[in-house]
């Protein structure tokens, strides 16, 4: 059955793909691909060579080499799939702290290596052994920008004062409806409102938030840069992330957004430094202070779970600008991750669906169509904007497979179209698990909330997740990389 869904989604996308070149990044102009008996190309960042960089030993690719490292052995000019996971939550994260999941960045690494990680039980004791049972290939951590700063200050045993400021004590409590209160008030200060300019925490005022929040970034940084393999086995690759989390009225806009290489920018742009509903200026952003800005930088931004955006994911371009900005930035979706699917959906008891007569379109549906389905504990829906919404009411570009057929027929009117959009799976673990989608080994992916089966429980609608899955010529950042610019990639769901 999801093998017919995903042939017709792919499909769409290659009808689509084949209508407009790819936008190109507004830099200067790539180097003709290599054939493959020329002479390996010096390894260069875009712009100019790299100082130090060997100009020998490297094979001759049909991508640009932006990093250091030693070729390959096992590099394959006709591609190879390999298997990973854009979408994991830590302990830097809100809403993975606030349910007794303590694993670090460089501990989500560890699991996705193969290696045995702890996990809290319901009462949140720190006792359940997870590992997976078949390493990933490639894995980004990708924290909610938003709080970096401030969850570290709550955190941190030498943050002083801001310590204990009554939101941070409730952040580190283990009274699991404290713990909701502490969900609760950091989602209403900066992710669910819907404000231009969002309010800091009263944290802020106790510590240095700034500071904090370099400092987290950096710890991002460093674990993807310990846990990459740069070795000519190309065992393991990493990607330096973090999730853009703007949800107004609880409608998900949320991007992941993932580096080339160790070129970053200074901060997680987040929707402090956007405002809300403004996901045009994080691509400003992304091209003034990456693209444009630092020599070697290139950036993606994926969004995900346009099932839960109340129709707000993929609106209509504002300007021929917003639509090539959209083509560059976002050339990939989130198909499937463990808040359920958003290719398509079909009622079988009604006999009909959201613009599809396609009937295995009832694969993982959420009943609601935004954030709020998330409320439900203990079998009740404590959010009054969680309940189901009817197929008839569900907006229509909540799913992809209507996204891209909207596109082609904003090509035919404006002769662009900004929705080529290839598919990924993931997981969204917040329980630093990457690829923790096995049937026969799932641990959950919220902490002490799965411990027990109690959220899966209160959500049968949804599942484990996916894994995102590419061809590309070797494991490496610039191989991967450039597999998901070019769209060549697609979705599991489950393992």
């Amino acid at each position: 059955m999801i093998a017919c869904v995903i042939a017709l989604t792919t499909l769409l996308a290659s009808i689509s793909a084949a209508a407009e070149p790819q936008i190109a990044a507004p830099a200067a102009p790539k180097p003709e691909a290599a054939t493959p008996t020329a002479p390996a190309p010096e390894m260069s960042a875009p712009g100019g060579p790299a100082p130090g960089m060997p100009a020998t030993g490297m094979p001759a690719t049909s991508y640009e080499r932006t990093e250091q490292r030693e070729p390959c052995a096992d590099y394959r000019p006709l591609r190879q799939p390999l298997f990973g996971d854009l979408h994991v939550h830590t302990s830097l994260s809100f809403d993975s702290y606030i349910s007794s999941q303590r694993n670090t960045p460089a501990d989500a690494y560890r699991y996705a290596r193969g290696e045995a990680i702890t996990l809290p039980d319901a009462d949140a004791n720190q006792v359940i052994k997870a590992r997976i049972q078949r390493p990933l290939d490639f894995t980004a951590v990708t924290d909610h920008a938003e709080f970096l700063g401030p969850i570290r200050l709550c955190t941190s045993p030498d943050s002083g004062m801001a310590r204990w400021f009554p939101g941070c004590i409730a952040t580190r409590s283990e009274l699991f409806p404290v713990q909701f209160l502490a969900a609760d008030y950091w989602q209403g200060l900066g992710v669910s409102g819907d404000e231009e300019v969002k309010e800091q925490s009263m944290v802020c005022s106790l510590g240095d938030c700034d500071a904090a929040h370099r400092e987290a970034w950096q710890q991002i940084q460093d674990a993807a840069e310990e846990h990459y393999d740069r070795s000519a086995d190309c065992q393991f690759t990493t990607f330096i992330g973090y999730e853009y989390t703007d949800a107004p009225n609880f409608a998900n806009l949320h991007r992941n957004v993932i580096f080339r290489n160790e070129r970053v920018t200074d901060i997680a742009i987040s929707t402090y430094d956007t405002g809300s509903r403004n996901v045009p200026e994080l691509w400003r952003r992304l091209r003034s202070e990456c693209i444009d800005g630092d020599q070697g930088c290139d950036v993606l931004a994926i969004p995900h779970n346009p099932n839960l955006s109340a129709g707000l994911m993929f609106p209509d371009p504002a300007s021929e600008e917003e639509a090539r900005a959209r083509l560059f930035f976002e050339p990939l979706v989130e198909l499937v991750q463990h808040k359920a699917a958003s290719e398509c959906r079909f009622d079988r008891l009604l006999g009909r669906g959201v613009a599809t007569e396609d009937e295995l379109c009832d694969f993982e549906q959420a009943p609601a169509d935004n954030l709020s389905m998330l409320g439900t504990v203990y079998g009740e829906m404590r959010a009054e904007t969680g309940e189901m919404v009817p197929v008839d009411k569900f907006a229509r570009r909540n799913m992809v497979r209507n996204v891209l057929k909207d596109g082609l027929k904003l090509e035919a009117s404006s002769g662009i179209n900004p929705f080529k959009l290839g598919f990924i799976g993931s997981t969204d673990t917040h329980s630093a698990t990457p690829g923790g989608a096995e049937e026969d080994n799932y641990t959950g992916h919220l902490g002490r909330r799965d411990a027990g089966y109690r959220n899966i429980q209160d959500h049968f609608f949804d599942n484990p997740g996916g894994l995102a899955v590419v061809w590309a010529e070797e494991n490496s950042r610039d191989s991967v990389f450039e597999a998901m610019r070019r769209r060549e990639a697609y979705a599991t769901s489950g393992t």
